[in-house]
């Protein structure tokens, strides 16, 4: 398990503080780069909006089904048995007794439903029983079992990592790699300037021996001169070239009219020019149109790697989300940080 779960003690303690990142970037950008450098064709979408008003609902891709979750509910709750059945939990599972770990830490659920520790830990005990068995039937269903409490603990505060992260445990010991995967993406989401949940992600990628990183799109060398025009150094050979190459030229051209004009027409307020996240996202994008224009004409008919995810990351409309996070500079502002329970942009220069 994550955290190295041996039955004597629950993992980790639960943290009260979280961060929000929903309605920005950090979901495309950390789902998005991280599957499509790993060559995985899976659809991720930002948690906009985890919790219907009906249930809440997680999708199984194993076997196409939805797994439902009543939300908590409204009735008036006992706060401080909740927390005692909790210790009465935390006890047991110290002394290695999951099943009277595991009734308690239901008790505390229907105490208060509410009490993200009592799904978070009773999910915890059932993976414990599952490691400790030999049987496979026990097993998976005791898993399967982690995974539905996990999902509740989400529907509690799905802005906290940790439910995702065990989920993902439970997930990848019954041999659903891409969802536990995807369950550790969403830790990473949920709070991306937490350690662990990266933590969880590369010993996922260790097991199975995936390589993580972002994806590479190589640009031809260019720097600014003393004059602040922007000089690419392009292979002549490459102009005709049945791969594409040519069409870093559009980034060549696109850069050079931003440090003359369009720098100072995008932010009128501006003296000085700078390498901004809008330029780059820009010329990239205009070397991923002049792709898709070679492509239809049958001017091209392969492009080379690089240019392929460049070409994928512009229909995915995550172009800005790659610059941020794999080509940020000192010349662009537009960076990340923490506000209270928010993450927002320093600058609308995103937009």
């Amino acid at each position: 398990m994550f955290s190295g779960s041996t039955g004597s003690q629950p993992r980790g303690p639960v943290q009260n503080q979280s961060l929000t990142a929903k309605g920005i970037l950090l979901n495309p950008i950390l789902a998005s780069l991280l599957l499509i450098s790993l060559g995985l064709d899976v659809a991720v979408h930002a948690r906009d909006n985890p919790q219907p008003q009906s249930a809440f609902a997680f999708h199984d891709a194993s076997n196409g089904d939805l797994i439902e979750l009543a939300p908590a509910q409204s009735s008036p709750t006992n706060v401080q048995a909740a927390e005692a059945a909790v210790r009465e939990g935390e006890a047991a599972f110290k002394r290695g007794d999951m099943d009277k770990a595991l009734a308690a830490y239901k008790h505390a659920f229907e105490l208060n439903p509410k009490l993200y520790a009592a799904a978070l830990y009773a999910g915890d005990a059932e993976f414990v029983k599952a490691k400790n068995s030999t049987d496979a039937q026990f097993r998976n269903s005791h898993l399967d079992a982690a995974g539905t409490w996990f999902a509740r603990a989400i529907s509690i505060d799905p802005d906290r990592p940790t439910a995702y992260q065990y989920w993902g445990d439970a997930l990848d010991a019954q041999g659903r790699t891409n969802e536990a995967l995807l369950r550790f993406v969403d830790a990473i989401i949920a709070d991306p300037y937490d350690k662990m949940p990266y933590l969880g992600l590369t010993q996922w990628a260790q097991r199975h021996k995936a390589q993580l990183g972002h994806p590479k799109i190589e640009p031809p060398n260019s720097a600014p001169n003393q004059t602040g025009q922007t000089s690419v150094n392009i292979d002549p050979r490459t102009l005709n070239s049945a791969d594409g190459t040519s069409n870093w030229l559009m980034y060549s051209q696109t850069r050079t009219a931003w440090s003359k004009k369009d720098f100072f027409t995008n932010f009128p307020s501006e003296k000085v020019y700078r390498h901004s996240l809008r330029e780059e996202a820009t010329a990239l994008r205009a070397v991923a149109t002049a792709c898709v224009k070679d492509l239809q004409s049958g001017k091209v008919k392969t492009l080379e790697p690089s240019l392929q995810m460049l070409l994928k990351l512009n229909e995915d409309g995550f172009v800005e989300a790659y610059v941020l996070f794999a080509r940020p500079d000192e010349g662009s502002p537009e960076t990340i940080r923490r506000t209270g329970r928010r993450t927002k942009t320093l600058s609308s220069a995103i937009g």
